[in-house]
């Protein structure tokens, strides 16, 4: 298994090119030096794996749940240190001051980024409400939102190989909010996205529709990421913000999904991914069912 690869790195120095489309992976185990003259880069290729530089192109990618630290060429030694004891003195000083920082601007971030959600969440409510008035019947049936946990940002920053600090957090981080928006049937689903894409203030930037492109495990859900414009003390902020639409079948498939793969104590089997996506095949049917029946429509099938 590879645990860090790096993917056509380029990186140049005040119009010096260091190094230009260079791969290399480091798999479990493996020991590596890295040998070179003064100035070749070194130091800069280290550096950019342990996510303190960023390329000029490329990426790193490292392994889920692992980490890069760096001993710094020049670190502060105590006399009663063995090597092996410096080393680790210097990391978990680089790692306690990293966290304080984080920990006091993740408090500025989490206050922003709930501002945009709650801004999301009452527009949604606005629309529901005035569907629900004009043409007796509620699009949404309810709806869930939830700020990510720091853990959560700090893994996916790793995986992707970024640093962790609050810059990337705001660069890179597009799901931080998440709104996860439960319909009553197919066509509602669509019908608030189009809603959403008409609004000058809410400006989609991403959008993935898992229900006509099922994931292979069979998960369905319309994914869209939506800039929401805040005001604050220092005048207008725009967040991005994922929602997520789906209905209430497809929510329950996910819930128990997530539950049996991740959460459970029982051994996930490849029968049992099997077994799913049949469940999920098989409820996109009543789905399809259950919105012809509302619509008056004749069944697709023969009773």
């Amino acid at each position: 298994m590879n645990i860090v690869t790096l993917d056509h790195i380029t990186k140049s120095y005040t119009g010096r090119l260091l190094f230009s489309d260079a791969s290399f992976y480091l798999q479990e185990g493996e020991k590596v030096g890295i040998i070179g003259i003064n100035g070749s880069g070194k130091s800069t290729l280290l550096r950019i794996l342990g996510g303190l530089e960023e390329p000029d192109a490329g990426e790193v990618i490292l392994a889920k749940n692992r980490t890069v630290q760096l001993l710094s060429q020049q670190p502060e030694f105590e006399p009663q240190d063995t090597v092996l004891q410096a080393a680790l003195r210097s990391h978990t000083r680089q790692s306690t001051q990293e966290q304080q920082a984080l920990a006091a601007g993740m408090v500025r971030v989490t206050h922003l980024y709930r501002s945009a959600l709650k801004v999301a969440v009452t527009q949604m409510e606005i629309l529901d409400e005035e569907f629900a008035c004009m043409y007796d019947h509620s699009p949404i049936h309810h709806i869930e939102y939830r700020i990510k946990s720091l853990d959560s940002i700090v893994d996916k920053l790793k995986r992707r190989g970024y640093e962790i600090t609050i810059d990337n957090i705001y660069a890179h981080i597009q799901d931080l909010a998440g709104i996860r928006v439960i319909c009553n049937y197919l066509d509602d689903i669509y019908y608030l996205r189009s809603l959403l894409t008409r609004f000058d203030a809410f400006k989609v930037i991403r959008e993935v529709d898992y229900i006509k492109n099922p994931k292979p495990s069979g998960y369905r859900s319309l994914h869209l990421v939506v800039n929401v414009p805040i005001v604050i003390s220092e005048g207008t902020m725009v967040l991005p913000v994922e929602i997520q639409l789906r209905t209430i079948a497809m929510d329950m498939w996910a819930s128990l999904e997530h539950e049996l793969r991740y959460k459970s104590d029982r051994q996930f089997t490849d029968e049992d991914a099997t077994r799913l996506r049949l469940c999920s095949d098989a409820i996109s049917e009543i789905d399809q069912e259950m919105q012809d029946i509302y619509q008056d429509k004749q069944p697709r099938y023969q009773a």
